[in-house]
């Protein structure tokens, strides 16, 4: 597939979303939880397109990740803003505002201000006269650390406050021309001005604590709305790494968002995200495959539907990657669907037992068939055939079912033969 397809109808969780966040006034931030691979991304993508096309919003997308060596997150998210503003002719004026504002701010936060640092936050947008006139300001303020700079930072406390407040109020007049310009039959008082912030769990957790903190302080402006994208396990982990395991990290980060939902979780019907996923995404595989790969195509995806919905360590990101596979195959191993299926499984998630499983490590692979197909015995089909391969393969004693089961379905080790294919290696 050239472009992504929403197989999970996530574009109904954005438009859900877009209702809740048009009768909401006031400064909101929104956690969307969800593993590594899951698809916050693709989510995030879609949602951006869907209020740039349809509301015509001005939604601001942030890959923490991409700017997390930067020295404050403060830097990131004003010049991500001041992009947005810089590119509406009409708002020429409101720009300039909101950019002095930012400056004032942003060299008060940044005790040692250098090119470096300033080159990450104009990003290439600003230029001429801007960049000398940030360049001085900054310089001016953040040139060095030392007793007279540590007073006059107390004693100018009062004028940092005033600074902050003027950065606000430069922020809420683009948020509320946001607003006026997304008003529609359906939401009379517009949208809000939205922003994601993708990849915090990515980020050292120094920064992806600071750019919560940052959001919370500087950011909390009526008709602004954060989107976080985050695995809150991982962000937890980042806030007991900052301030010491000894914190409730849940309770910490539950300061900083007012409403959180999951990406991912079971339906009303009982079934798996990634299950479906899993479904959908072998229809497109049916659609496209020849005639004679669709008992090699069948098999491939009977196991796979088992393992996903049965295993909640399968992402959606894996289910691409394993059923690249089938893409990849020819019709020497079409015999082989139930074992091209587990091997790509174990390749693309469990990647260094699959090295070990070459060099005929049978421990870690029958611990992997145990924890892929819970609930089976070794008798019990797939795992009767995986544990029959996988005991011919590491030449283990064959009991007479297994014995029976590898001389019916492939006669030999029929691994190295899958492995070598599988690893684009000669024959």
């Amino acid at each position: 597939m050239s472009e992504p397809t929403d197989l999970l109808n996530r574009r109904y969780t954005a438009e859900q979303m877009i209702r809740m966040f048009a009768s909401q006034q006031e400064g909101f931030v929104v956690a969307v939880d969800a593993p590594w691979g899951d698809g916050k991304t693709f989510f995030a993508s879609m949602f951006v397109n869907v209020l740039q096309e349809e509301y015509n919003a001005a939604p601001i997308f942030i890959d923490a990740f991409e700017h997390d060596y930067t020295e404050d997150p403060f830097m990131v998210l004003a010049s991500a803003v001041y992009a947005k503003i810089s590119k509406d002719k009409t708002l020429r004026i409101k720009a300039k505002a909101f950019l002095a504002a930012a400056i004032n701010v942003g060299k008060r936060l940044l005790p040692i201000a250098t090119e470096y640092s300033l080159k990450i936050f104009t990003d290439g947008i600003i230029g001429g006269k801007h960049i000398e006139d940030i360049k001085s300001a900054i310089s001016g303020g953040g040139a060095k650390i030392t007793e007279t700079l540590l007073e006059e930072r107390l004693t100018n406390y009062a004028k940092q406050q005033e600074n902050t407040h003027n950065f606000k109020i430069a922020l809420a007049e683009f948020a509320k021309n946001h607003c006026v310009r997304t008003k529609t039959e359906d939401f009379p008082d517009g949208l809000p001005l939205i922003i994601f912030v993708d990849e915090l769990d990515r980020c050292n957790p120094t920064f992806a604590v600071r750019m919560l903190e940052r959001i919370k302080h500087f950011f909390d402006i009526d008709n602004i709305i954060f989107v976080l994208l985050v695995n809150k396990q991982q962000i937890f982990e980042a806030i007991r790494g900052v301030y010491g395991r000894e914190i409730d990290a849940s309770h910490y980060f539950e300061k900083f968002v007012n409403y959180s939902c999951t990406l991912n979780g079971i339906n009303s019907n009982g079934q798996r995200p990634s299950l479906i996923y899993c479904q959908k995404y072998m229809s497109l595989l049916n659609g496209n495959i020849a005639t004679a790969q669709k008992i090699f195509i069948q098999k491939f995806c009977e196991l796979m539907q088992y393992i996903t919905s049965r295993n909640r360590e399968i992402s959606l990101r894996d289910i691409e990657k394993i059923f690249g596979y089938v893409s990849r195959s020819d019709n020497a191993i079409w015999d082989f669907g139930t074992l091209w299926s587990f091997l790509a499984t174990v390749k693309v998630k469990y990647p260094l037992e699959y090295i070990a499983f070459v060099e005929k490590d049978y421990d870690g692979m029958y611990d992997i068939i145990r924890r892929l197909f819970p609930g089976l015995n070794d008798s019990e089909y797939p795992r009767s055939i995986l544990v029959a391969a996988i005991s011919l393969h590491c030449r283990r004693e064959l009991t007479d079912e297994q014995r029976h089961l590898a001389l019916g379905s492939f006669s030999r080790d029929i691994i190295p033969f899958l492995t070598s294919r599988m690893d684009c290696k000669q024959d």
